[in-house]
Parts: structure tokens; sequence; C-alpha cells
């Protein structure tokens, strides 16, 4: 339970700070990425025990937070409350995902739930997409790659990288899955 206030209120806090700070940037400080959602999400969970959101923080927050962490999309333009952020988060979802892969089981009708999350995720990346093109925004890499180097850079051009990227999201999903399903078994 504290890990799900720490990753909310983290998210939260830093963005009240930003706004309160007269800083705060709708292009940039919105927690619409993913890792951000899934951190508030993370509260959601502690509070409802919700078996949807028991798959979301197992199959795809805690691997997210890894992918993050592998190639993070920090420069010289983020300060150190940034920064902060994101090696509080990232960590703190792997950390969530695993504690409940640990301390509950998947849910009976889990794989159904793989397509009934990603059909949520589809969903989400559209009403993103469209806030990123309304603001001029880039959550979610929707509109060009990040200004830092990262694996999106082996996958091609824009907007072709989506689509490699959108199958590795789906088979680590699918793969997590099974061995959160498997280790219960």
């Amino acid at each position: 339970m504290a890990l799900g206030v720490l990753l909310a209120g983290t998210v939260a806090g830093w963005t009240a700070w930003r706004v309160a700070r007269r800083d705060f940037d709708a292009r940039e400080h919105m927690p619409l990425d993913l890792c951000n959602l899934s951190a508030l999400l993370s509260l959601v969970y502690v509070l409802t025990g919700a078996p949807l959101l028991a798959v979301w923080m197992v199959c795809f927050a805690a691997p997210g937070g890894v992918v993050s962490m592998i190639a993070p999309d920090l420069d010289e333009r983020h300060g150190r409350s940034t920064r902060a952020k994101f090696w509080i988060v990232h960590p703190g979802l792997v950390g969530f995902g695993i504690a409940t892969a640990l301390s509950v089981p998947p849910p009976p009708r889990g794989g159904w739930m793989l397509g009934g999350l990603w059909l949520l995720l589809a969903a989400y990346t559209a009403v993103v997409a469209v806030v990123d093109w309304r603001l001029r925004a880039n959550y979610l890499f929707l509109r060009h790659k990040p200004p830092t180097r990262s694996p999106l850079d082996r996958m091609g051009p824009w907007p072709f990288y989506l689509f490699p990227l959108t199958a590795i999201i789906m088979a680590t999903m699918i793969l997590v899955f099974l061995g959160w399903s498997c280790m219960w078994r």
C-alpha cells in the first residue's frame, strides 16, 4: 500500500509543484505518459484490488518501468526534480509489479483481460494522440522519437517505429502473463 501511495503521490505532487511554480507546460508535464498513468493507477489498485489493474501492474507497468530505465528520455533540459521523479516512479513500478505478482494470483480469466487491457490501451493511445495533435506535444512518442538516443532509433523512421514497438509491447505483456500464471500453478 505504501508504495502505491508513494508512486501516485510522487506524480501528483510533482505535477502540483509545477503548477504552483507556474512552470507547468501542458505539452510536457501532464501525467499522460504510461508510467505516470501507471503510478496513479497503482493507488487505485491498492484501494480497489481490481483484477484488471493487477494485470496492468504486473504485465504492463513493471515491464514498462524496466524499459524506461534501460533507455531513459532524460537530457539537460530536464531539471533535478524531473530526474528525481523519474528515478522514484520507474523502479517503484517494477517493485510494485513484482510485489503484486508475488502476492496475488492472476485472475481466472486473465488471458481475456489481456485483450481488454490491450483495447483500453489502444483507446488511451487514441485519446493521447488527439492531445498530442491539439497541443503539439509528444506524449507516448506518437509524433516523433525522443531527442535522446533510444531503442526506437533501431525501429525505423516515424511513424513506422510504432508498429514494432506495438508488437514488442504485446509480446511482453503475453510473456509476463504466462510467467505469472506458471508461477502460481
